[in-house]
């Protein structure tokens, strides 16, 4: 489809969509994953995240998904008094593995 077609047919929403689509899941994260993956076979040390920026993008993105949900539990744990309440609290369920 011709940019100039995805312009006047696109919703504003979906455009919105796609921008935090894309934001999340840059361009070239797959080649640097497996780049990485490589290096780390040859002996590097150091994390994805420090190397590749589009890493860094989707290790954010998922850390605040994970807290999302965290959110999401704690919420519903509170309304609904489970006893399972206190092991949604202990946070390295949740925290980002670093």
């Amino acid at each position: 489809m011709p940019v100039y077609k995805i312009e006047q047919e696109m919703p504003y929403d979906e455009l919105l969509g796609w921008m935090h689509y894309f934001e999340a899941r840059p361009e070239g994260w797959r080649e640097d994953q497996r780049t990485y993956l490589v290096l780390r076979a040859l002996g590097l040390k150091e994390k994805a995240e420090k190397i590749f920026p589009t890493l860094d993008a989707i290790k954010k993105e998922e850390y605040q998904q994970r807290n999302k949900l965290r959110k999401k539990l704690s919420d519903f744990m509170k309304l609904s008094n489970n006893p399972l309440q206190a092991d949604l609290s202990r946070k390295e369920l949740f925290d980002d593995p670093d």
